[in-house]
């Protein structure tokens, strides 16, 4: 009887130790798992942040590009209007002097002469003020930064497609 009693109080610690080393290797598995899920969860956000990262130094990229691009393109139509003045003054001098020689030789075709001078000035001056309004006019639709910006999300979306490739991998 005490050989019984002993063997079943030897049965049931053992179970108990069975269910203890039990529970602990639970207990160290469900710990080690957590850690891994943890640690899998900060290289998904580190890896997603430096691809934010990645993506922000782009579009930063780009758009000092686009930047670029503007003022090169104003400060070129900027030296046309510039160059076109020039020239429309300079004819504008020229027919002025040659009005002024006209004006000295003769007076019979001064009057003739002032009319068709006069109608000259007023084209020249209406074609030199819509030349520039149409340079104005052009300079205002060509900073049109539609362009520019279709460009850069066509940049951006091959960009991201790469890197979506490469994080694949």
């Amino acid at each position: 009887m005490r050989y019984v009693k002993a063997r079943l109080q030897e049965k049931r610690q053992s179970a108990a130790r069975a269910k203890r080393y039990y529970d602990d290797y639970v207990t160290r598995m469900r710990t080690r798992q957590m850690k891994r899920r943890t640690k899998e969860e900060q290289i998904f956000k580190k890896l997603f942040e430096d691809g934010i990262e990645i993506q922000r130094l782009r579009l930063r990229e780009l758009k000092q590009y686009a930047k670029g691009k503007r003022e090169e393109q104003t400060k070129r139509q900027q030296d046309e209007i510039a160059s076109l003045e020039n020239y429309y003054q300079d004819q504008f001098a020229m027919l002025a002097g040659s009005i002024a020689e006209e004006q000295r030789e003769t007076q019979i075709r001064d009057d003739a002469q002032a009319k068709v001078v006069n109608k000259m000035r007023r084209e020249l001056r209406s074609r030199m003020e819509k030349e520039i309004q149409d340079l104005q006019e052009a300079m205002i639709r060509g900073e049109d930064d539609a362009y520019f910006r279709q460009l850069d999300a066509d940049r951006l979306r091959n960009r991201l497609q790469t890197a979506y490739y490469y994080t694949k991998l």
